[in-house]
């Protein structure tokens, strides 16, 4: 992908670990990486400052937000979602807020 066209990701992940092996991978793949946050109130407000082409949001997030309410959220502004997480079956059956979900390893 060239800098002319990018593409803009919001992730949202509460290991920090997760999110920056995430981050570093999209941006050498060519994406922008916009912000990495953990919170469902930091994640709407950078969404609605800067709408991204698509959200990775974790299903659980730091102080007991929830990724799939999150997504939810994302979804009203036309932002579609990816899921990451280690719960399959709770992707799994959130699936019609996402447009699809991969597992942590």
């Amino acid at each position: 992908m060239d800098a002319t066209h990018c593409e803009t990701l919001l992730i949202v992940e509460d290991d920090v670990f997760t999110a920056m092996c995430a981050k570093d991978a999209l941006e050498d793949a060519g994406y922008v990486v916009m912000d990495l946050t953990d919170r469902n109130r930091e994640a709407l407000t950078a969404a609605r400052d800067c709408k991204p082409a698509l959200a990775l949001v974790n299903i659980d997030l730091r102080g007991g937000d929830d990724g799939v309410a999150l997504a939810r959220g994302l979804k009203a502004m036309d932002i579609p979602v990816v899921f990451i997480s280690g719960q399959t079956s709770r992707a799994q059956s959130a699936r019609t807020v996402a447009i699809a979900s991969m597992p942590k390893p």
